[in-house]
């Protein structure tokens, strides 16, 4: 599974790109889940937006608050949200907009071409073993 590293409060994460084959559920079709206690964050490709990552790093600056700790009221956690929100609002958006550039990097249109020039040379591969196995068959009437 495609993957980059990046450190938040000095933790390092792993921040992946599920594709629909790999072996990852994501609750209830989100497009993307932070697993704070693993220190993953999981995007689905086809929901890779910077709004998406900007949301997914709200929850990561707000797991370090240990809210769920404390038996907060609404009205105290929407408090620390928007202490949060204050403090780190900059620091959520450059660092989504240099994830969003590194996780599309994983999924760029080479990676696409470089599959298929491999899957092409698969094929031209099997051609040509075919037309050896004809060439020695038939001798010299096959060019």
């Amino acid at each position: 599974m495609d993957h980059i590293k990046y450190v938040f409060n000095e933790d390092k994460w792993c921040l992946y790109i599920v594709a629909d084959d790999d072996e990852v559920t994501l609750s209830d079709g989100h497009l993307a889940q932070v697993k704070f206690d693993q220190k993953e964050i999981y995007f689905r490709l086809e929901g890779l937006t910077l709004n998406i990552i900007m949301h997914e790093l709200f929850h990561v600056y707000m797991g370090y608050t240990y809210i769920s700790d404390a038996n907060l009221n609404s009205d105290q956690t929407e408090e620390v949200a928007c202490s949060v929100f204050a403090d780190k609002a900059q620091a959520i958006v450059i660092k989504a907009e240099d994830i969003y550039t590194k996780l599309k990097e994983l999924k760029s249109p080479y990676d696409f071409q470089g599959q298929l020039k491999i899957g092409l040379e698969l094929q031209l591969s099997e051609v040509a073993q075919e037309y050896t196995k004809l060439r020695k068959e038939l001798g010299a009437y096959v060019l």
